[in-house]
């Protein structure tokens, strides 16, 4: 467990701790703010220019900076529109990854307001454990909507997001495999419209379309394939890297359109975090399987954080275990220590927050993930932790 300078300890094991005056969920004040939804626990809303009649945010799920910066530099200035983009850096959140960081980017929440702090969380009431964003049970046999228990999102996670608050139109693009989902009972309830779409060509056209409404609006637009195939491939494998310069192609060429088209619209396009290429791979139930007879519920969290719920008097040998095992691997923070280094942000804790946290939290060291099952043995690249390639994402303005 690290002394209680937290700040000087996450520095020097080379991690980025969240900026909570400069991240998404500061992006996600400031959209709010615009839209007359600003509300008194948001976080600060970020300084833009927002003054438009339409905001339309392009959300790029994993896109990295230094992939971001790579491939941009293969566009012309002189030709193209995407590189004479102004752009700056904000960071993701804790943990940095997509059932985190979107929640906070729509709500304007910190992770510690909204709850959504990992991949699978033990919902007590439930007595379930859950992955949250597809909302689906976890360790099924194949993924099976959680709503078949009679449970609906939004009574275990009950925050409002923008497309609930605005004053405005709304609208969500997302790709055509999220339609059968539970996602507009999850982040895009109270959405005015939700548009599907199967490739790049369609999702601009779909953004163009919405464009012509004659009204104020706020468009939001997912995109997911870099996420897909860095995970599936890599970061850097040129299949990836093709579909990156793929979509700023059509970025580029909707930018041109744009400035032709009769509207008003500011165009932001940002991501919720980034990738590290490579990591070593750590199975904390291969490390130390005891652990597996010790804890009370199944571990939570992901790659990047693991929640320890212990059951009763199996702290001591918990702990010996952590030293022998696991510590060269991952620091060890009690519930408290955890919190009380505000990488979950401020604000008032979600109410089943502790539940979530346990009693211990595992964050993994530099270069190393901690899986506590088979998929992450299948993932190329990882995201989720505290690298400078993970929570620092660019933030373009157009």
């Amino acid at each position: 467990m690290p002394c209680n300078d937290y700040n000087n300890y996450f520095k020097s094991q080379g991690f980025v701790m969240p900026n909570y005056n400069n991240s998404v969920a500061n992006l996600g004040a400031a959209i709010l703010k615009r839209f007359k939804a600003l509300r008194k626990n948001n976080v600060k809303p970020l300084k833009l220019s927002l003054d438009f009649e339409k905001i339309v945010l392009i959300l790029v799920d994993g896109l990295s900076l230094d992939v971001y910066e790579s491939v941009l530099k293969t566009f012309s200035k002189k030709l193209s529109s995407i590189a004479r983009q102004d752009f700056k850096t904000i960071t993701s959140v804790f943990p940095s990854s997509t059932q985190t960081a979107i929640p906070s980017l729509l709500s304007g929440l910190t992770p510690l307001q909204h709850g959504m702090i990992g991949y699978k969380l033990f919902i007590k009431k439930a007595g379930a454990l859950i992955n949250v964003l597809p909302f689906t049970v976890s360790n099924a046999s194949k993924n099976t909507d959680f709503r078949i228990t009679g449970w609906k999102f939004r009574q275990l996670f009950n925050f409002k997001t923008v497309f609930q608050l605005a004053n405005a139109e709304t609208f969500a693009i997302l790709p055509k495999t999220l339609k059968a989902t539970p996602i507009n009972d999850s982040l895009y309830k109270g959405v005015s419209k939700a548009l599907f779409y199967n490739d790049f060509k369609a999702l601009f056209l779909n953004i163009e379309k919405v464009l012509s409404i004659k009204r104020e609006a706020f468009i939001y637009a997912y995109i997911d394939t870099i996420d897909v195939l860095s995970h599936a491939k890599g970061m850097l494998h040129k299949t990836t890297l093709a579909s990156v310069k793929k979509l700023f192609f059509h970025i580029d060429k909707f930018l041109k359109k744009l400035k032709k088209l009769p509207t008003n619209a500011r165009v932001l396009i940002t991501s919720d975090h980034g990738f590290i290429a490579k990591a070593s791979v750590v199975n904390i139930y291969e490390k130390a399987p005891r652990i597996k007879e010790l804890q009370a519920v199944p571990v939570q969290g992901e790659f990047s954080v693991r929640y320890i719920t212990l059951k009763s008097n199996a702290e001591q040998e918990f702990l010996k275990l952590y030293n022998a095992k696991l510590s060269k691997f991952a620091t060890l923070f009690s519930r408290q220590e955890f919190l009380n280094t505000k990488i979950l942000g401020f604000g008032k804790p979600f109410p089943g927050l502790k539940h979530f946290i346990g009693d211990y939290v595992l964050i993994p060291k530099l270069g190393h993930v901690l899986a506590a099952g088979s998929v992450e043995k299948r993932l190329k690249s990882f995201h989720g932790g505290l690298s400078k390639q993970e929570m620092t994402v660019p933030l373009i303005i157009t």
